[in-house]
Formats: C-alpha cells, structure tokens, sequence
C-alpha cells in the first residue's frame, strides 16, 4: 500500500481507497491494498478507519486528548470513508466484500436512525462528556448512497437457475 508521510508508516484508507477506485492503483496494487485493509480490520466492525494503527500519544492534537477521542482522526470509522471503500472493492469485482460494508454502514444508520460523523472500534458514535460525533452528516450519508448505487446493478442482478 502507499503511505503519505515518511514519520508515519500507516495505511491511510482515503488516499489508498481513492487510488483504488479511480484506477490510480494497478490490479495487483489495488488488490494488495485491499488485502491489507482487509487484513488489519480497517472496517471493523463500522467501514472504514482512517488509518491502519492509532498514533503515538504525542503526535496527538491536545485538544483530542482533552476530549478522550485520541482516535478521532486514527481508529475511528467515518462513513465517507466506507463508501470509496466499497467502491474500491465493487470495482476491483469483490462484490460480496463490497455488499458486506454495505451491509455494516447500514447497521450503524438503522442502529441510530441518523448517519453520525464518525463511529468508534464499538460500532457506536463517539460520545464523551465534551464532543459528541454530529449528526446528521450529509458527506457520510451521501458517500452511503453513492456506494449504494455503484454496487446497485451487481447487488440486483439475478442469475437464471438451471
């Protein structure tokens, strides 16, 4: 997988997926970076983190720790994100993966009724005594609704039994 800075080693879901899902990526890239994503969990158990492993303490904003969401920005789960997520696995032909995020951003609306900002390693919204994730989010949603109908025609297309 590509990485974007020379002091983090990290996968980074937006750059990696985006790579994917506008064939930046070559087929063997694409499928080593999904592979990787896969590998590590990044869209577990709400798509898709933001990158590969949390940060060092210190490389934290302090306003993040004052908050208790030193993972905003690492560990946790943004929707928009998920969404080029499915996108990248629909359009490498990963279709049951791709149905799969699908099928977990959908949990995470119904769960709540609301699309929020960004979901924790619980499946739930953040929440602490000082920040609450948004909500409703719209570039979640629409990234949500975007991923919907990419994947729709493979999703609804039935195969003749013999």
């Amino acid at each position: 997988y590509f990485i974007t800075s020379d002091q983090f080693h990290n996968l980074s879901s937006s750059g990696n997926t985006l790579a994917v899902a506008w064939g930046l990526a070559s087929e063997a890239q694409s499928h080593a970076i999904l592979d990787a994503m896969e590998r590590i969990g990044m869209a577990d158990p709400v798509p898709t983190q933001v990158v590969s492993y949390g940060y060092r303490r210190r490389d934290v904003a302090v306003e993040n720790h004052l908050a208790r969401i030193p993972h905003y920005h690492t560990n946790a789960a943004w929707l928009w994100l998920g969404g080029w997520h499915t996108i990248a696995l629909a359009r490498m032909g990963r279709q049951a993966e791709a149905e799969e995020l699908l099928r977990r951003m959908s949990k995470a609306i119904v769960q709540d009724g609301v699309v929020h900002e960004v979901y924790g390693k619980d499946g739930r919204y953040l929440s602490t005594f000082l920040y609450t994730s948004e909500a409703p989010l719209t570039w979640n949603a629409s990234m949500v609704i975007y991923a919907f109908s990419v994947c729709k025609e493979r999703m609804f297309t039935f195969k003749k039994q013999r």
